[in-house]
């Protein structure tokens, strides 16, 4: 029983199969504690080759995750980079010279591999927020630049201006009847919608930045 089990630690030694071996020796080691003792000679031998077969797959499998470790740090360190050529982007000037950049810089970032778990929300999320605010201000130059919501901008602004100058009209005839409560009814509806002109203008003027 425990030969078996040896001959099969001993085909893992070399396995380059680093996620499921080390699985599979630990199932070989549940195996060789329910097995029962062979001979105190042969017990001795075949643990010594159980164990060096062990001691040297797991000696591999720490090295590989050193040099993992190592590629990871040097992926974060090219995506840090990255991440720091984006942020210069901020505050933004130049939206189309901005998406250029970013369309450059995420191509690179493909192309690197992981970077260690503890550290790729954090790298990912300062990315993601130059991203977010060139999205947004693509999305302000849009809604801008869009003819329908200027038309409706402007549309107010005529509408209201044509309000107001049919309420001047109606009260400088109340001014000229003598009809002080109809003069004022007119002052007060100009007035409000004078400060609804001036904030329809505004919005309209949004569109001319």
């Amino acid at each position: 029983m425990k030969e078996a089990l040896v001959k099969q630690a001993e085909a893992l030694a070399d396995s380059s199969d680093f996620k499921q071996t080390p699985k599979s020796f630990r199932d070989l080691m549940a195996k060789w504690k329910a097995a029962g003792r062979a001979g105190k000679s042969d017990e001795e031998a075949l643990w010594s080759r159980f164990k060096a077969a062990q001691d040297a797959f797991f000696a591999r499998l720490g090295q590989e995750n050193e040099k993992t470790e190592a590629e990871q740090r040097e992926n974060l360190s090219k995506k840090q980079a990255l991440v720091q050529r984006a942020q210069a982007l901020l505050p933004l000037t130049d939206l189309g010279s901005a998406k250029t950049t970013l369309r450059e810089i995420a191509k690179e970032w493909e192309g690197i591999g992981p970077v260690p778990r503890d550290e790729r929300a954090k790298v990912e999320g300062a990315l993601r927020k130059v991203e977010d605010a060139v999205r947004a201000a693509e999305q302000e130059q849009w809604r801008k630049s869009d003819p329908v919501a200027r038309g409706r901008a402007q549309s107010t602004v005529d509408q209201l201006t044509t309000a107001i100058d049919k309420l001047r009209k109606q009260l400088h005839a109340a001014e000229a009847a003598g009809d002080e409560r109809k003069a004022s009814e007119a002052r007060e509806a100009i007035e409000a919608r004078q400060q609804w002109l001036a904030q329809a203008e505004a919005a309209l003027q949004e569109f001319s930045g």
